[in-house]
Parts: C-alpha cells; sequence; structure tokens
C-alpha cells in the first residue's frame, strides 16, 4: 500500500522512507551493502594501527632499562607483551569439600559457610552428591549432620550406609 506526500510516492513498509524518482529498494540495499562493506574496512585499519602502535611500543620497551619510571609506567598502560594462558584448571567446590571431610572427619557449620558459603540446603544437596557422584561406590562418603552440636560428621565411607543412616538413600537400591 502507497500513499502520496508531497506529491512523492512512500512505501509504508520501509518505513516512510521517501525515494526519489527512479530509485529502487535494491538500490538503497546496494548502499547499505556498500556502507557496511567501508565501515568494516575502516575498523579492520584501527584494528591494525592498534596493533603495530603496540608492538611499536612493546620492541622500545626493550630497550629501556626495566627500573626506568617509563617502563613501568609503560608496563602498566599496555601490559609487558607477554601473552596470557588461557584457560586453566578450576576444582569443583564438591571436589575441595569433599578432600575437607576426609582429612578432618567432622566440620563445624560455621566454618563450612565461612569457607565454603554453603548453608544447610546446599549441604543437604552436597551429601546427596557425595553419596551419588563418587567414581565408584567404594568412594562414596557419608556425611550426617548432628543439628545439637551443629557439625556435619563423616559416619562412614564405602559401598553401604553406615549402621543407623537415617540420610539420603539412592532410589535405585541397586546402585548400592
Amino acid at each position: 500500500m502507497s500513499r502520496t506526500k508531497k506529491g512523492i510516492e512512500v512505501n509504508e513498509m520501509f518505513e516512510g522512507r521517501v525515494y526519489p524518482e527512479g530509485e529502487t529498494t535494491e538500490d538503497v540495499a546496494n548502499e547499505v551493502d556498500e556502507a557496511l562493506v567501508q565501515k568494516n574496512l575502516k575498523n579492520e585499519a584501527k584494528k591494525e594501527a592498534r596493533k603495530s602502535a603496540k608492538n611499536f611500543v612493546h620492541e622500545y620497551m626493550k630497550e629501556l632499562e626495566k627500573d626506568s619510571n617509563l617502563y613501568k609506567n609503560l608496563k602498566l598502560l599496555i601490559g609487558d607483551g607477554l601473552r596470557r594462558v588461557t584457560g586453566g584448571s578450576r576444582t569443583s567446590i564438591n571436589v575441595v569439600l569433599k578432600e575437607d571431610f576426609k582429612e578432618n572427619l567432622e566440620l563445624d557449620e560455621m566454618h563450612i559457610f565461612n569457607k565454603y558459603k554453603i548453608g544447610r540446603p546446599e549441604m543437604a544437596t552436597k551429601i546427596r552428591i557425595f553419596i551419588l557422584g563418587a567414581k565408584t561406590p567404594e568412594e562414596r562418603l557419608w556425611v550426617q549432620f548432628f543439628i545439637d552440636e551443629g557439625v556435619y560428621k563423616v559416619v562412614g565411607q564405602g559401598i553401604n550406609p553406615p549402621e543407623g543412616w537415617d540420610g539420603y538413600i539412592p532410589a535405585n537400591i541397586e546402585s548400592l
């Protein structure tokens, strides 16, 4: 649907863009494509200029004395030119907490909260993870919370739950 605005056709599909006589939407698309190409070329040129300037400064820094103020300021501004190794190893909080229990056999509730920022509901989940998440059934850690004392104690380790266990038991009893 089109309408007339001051004698020029306006196509509503293109949100009020007024086309001069003889210009089509394909012409506009070509203009946009050309503008994007020019913008990308400018951005690439800027990146290359920044990169070559930084490389020049790094080469210059190699000639400076390490104790000079200029060297220290340049290093602070752009770094020392060494590439950082990406990634790295992270240890799961479950693994760290489990190791802590293996070493101490008894952990205070406040110690766990202060060190790991884990409260009672999260600890209930961690205890299930110690049982279900063990790589082998022999590595299961049976931890119980004693509310009167405010401590978590390791009451057993291995395939079967310890005697008098009233905590979490896996739904699939055959997995025991």
